[in-house]
């Protein structure tokens, strides 16, 4: 539990640090946070807003709830037809990468609010840089020998490519925004005058904060038996991680995003397994609980709720505490509640892989690395460095051309598994906006706002009906409707 809270601080240090760069500096869109402001938010002497409200957002909610709530009837009766919302592979070349054809609902109604650049730029990298690059490399036979490894891209050159290219992305935010992060030490060291009145944490709270709680994540590790160097290299790499995903998350909306490479993967082969300890190896074993899918756990949360806490005017920092008793009381609740059902039915009864296969995977990894070590693999880091020369000319040419079409963000999200499901959904919304604005501009988008959200309402309204249902009428069986 205290590893857990010492990185939830660490997390909500680094969002209260970035909140004004990302917010007020570089004006980041956060399609999240402004569904969800839109969705609250009062009108005046109406129970709904008005952007829920007309034929758009019912016509969107029919969209949304329709697929999903037909199906259920095939719950008890099996002779309705089900409506195929999963989708399915297609392979349109012999070696070349398969895509799968679901519309994924949230993908497709967070999407519509991303910049229409951003959402052009994911479409040609895929194509090209994923699918294109990935079937030539098939069909040539070239192939980093891959190790019994997970929480990661399809391949080994995906994986390391898009690290390279997420590595590249946080360096380069950090670098635009080193004005800021100066000013905010300065303030919390106490010389500088930066003002923090209007931030969830003063600029010293979050500061020590972030030393205190990186300073416990070492001495965990550390008396995990893991070496210094390994420990010198695994928290880079996870902040790495969780700092990109949060950034792609906050610009473009994607919430189903993941990284391309876990950053135990990243450290183990940049050292070499043969470099490491025995204790080394089964103490980073435990830590693949921090990889949480990819997905970069508490991080992108946090900094979406350090950009809520701009609607409220006045006390931000009374929602601090609310804040750490919904994360210490959800991280209670979940453990025993998990704990139980576990003594119940048996978690490999769950039916889902983090309790099936996950924790054996972890431990089986290390006894292969053990007895089968190898040392620091050259061709992988060549591969990362082919990613991150490629980022580095893409954010160049965004930033010093503005006819450049292509938004860099987009070149990581293209080696990013979750990709491969949601393409179908992101080159349908692009076409439709791209056709909204060449036809009405911006006014018809606006105009077409309600009907997406009203997509992503009736789709969580139907995902929580057929719940309901399954709680009901199906105990113990229940029904898959949602995925990523």
């Amino acid at each position: 539990m205290l590893i857990i809270l010492a990185l939830c601080t660490v997390l909500f240090s680094i969002a209260v640090i970035l909140r004004r760069q990302w917010v007020q500096n570089e004006r980041l869109i956060f399609p999240l946070a402004s569904v969800g402001a839109t969705v609250t938010q009062a009108s005046p002497g109406l129970i709904m807003p008005d952007s829920l409200r007309g034929h758009l957002f019912w016509g969107g909610f029919c969209v949304g709830f329709g697929a999903i709530s037909w199906n259920i009837l095939n719950y008890f009766w099996p002779i309705v037809p089900k409506l195929p919302i999963t989708g399915q592979w297609v392979v349109f070349a012999k070696g070349f990468p398969r895509i799968n054809t679901r519309i994924n609902f949230l993908t497709a109604g967070f999407a519509y609010f991303a910049n229409l650049n951003v959402l052009f730029s994911i479409v040609i990298f895929f194509i090209i840089f994923f699918w294109f690059e990935n079937g030539i490399i098939n069909r040539v036979g070239y192939a980093i020998p891959r190790k019994p490894t997970n929480f990661s891209a399809e391949t080994e050159v995906t994986a390391w490519q898009g690290f390279g290219a997420l590595t590249v992305l946080v360096l380069w935010n950090l670098w635009t925004a080193r004005d800021h992060i100066k000013a905010v030490f300065l303030k919390a060291f106490g010389s500088g005058d930066a003002d923090d009145s209007d931030e969830l944490l003063t600029y010293r709270t979050a500061v020590f904060g972030l030393f205190g709680g990186l300073a416990i994540l070492c001495g965990f590790f550390m008396q995990l038996g893991m070496q210094g160097k390994l420990v010198a290299l695994l928290i880079p790499a996870l902040i790495i991680n969780y700092l990109s995903m949060a950034r792609i998350v906050a610009e473009t909306g994607l919430a189903y995003m993941r990284t391309t490479l876990a950053e135990q993967y990243a450290a183990l082969y940049t050292i070499g397994t043969r470099n490491l300890t025995p204790t080394s190896l089964s103490g980073i074993s435990l830590t693949y609980g921090f990889v949480c899918q990819g997905k970069g756990t508490f991080m992108s949360p946090l900094m979406h709720v350090a950009r809520l806490a701009d609607l409220i005017k006045n006390h931000r920092r009374r929602l601090v505490p609310a804040l750490i008793a919904v994360i210490f009381f959800g991280l209670i609740a979940d453990f025993f509640h998990t704990i139980h059902l576990g003594y119940q039915t048996g978690a490999f009864n769950f039916n889902a892989w983090p309790f099936s296969s996950a924790g054996r995977f972890a431990y089986n990894l290390t006894v292969t690395q053990m007895r089968s070590p190898f040392d620091t693999s050259w061709e992988r880091l060549a591969v990362f460095g082919v990613g991150a020369a490629a980022m580095s000319i893409l954010t160049f040419l965004h930033y010093r051309f503005t006819w450049w079409p292509f938004h860099p963000i987009a070149f990581p999200i293209a080696f990013s598994w979750n990709t491969q499901l949601t393409f179908f959904s992101i080159l349908v919304v692009w076409a439709f906006k791209a056709t909204l604005l060449r036809i009405g501009g911006v006014t018809l988008y606006r105009k077409w706002q309600p009907a997406f959200l009203g997509i992503l309402v009736g789709y969580v309204t139907a995902v929580t009906l057929s719940f309901i249902v399954d709680a009901i009428w199906f105990p113990g069986q229940g029904h898959g409707v949602h995925n990523y």
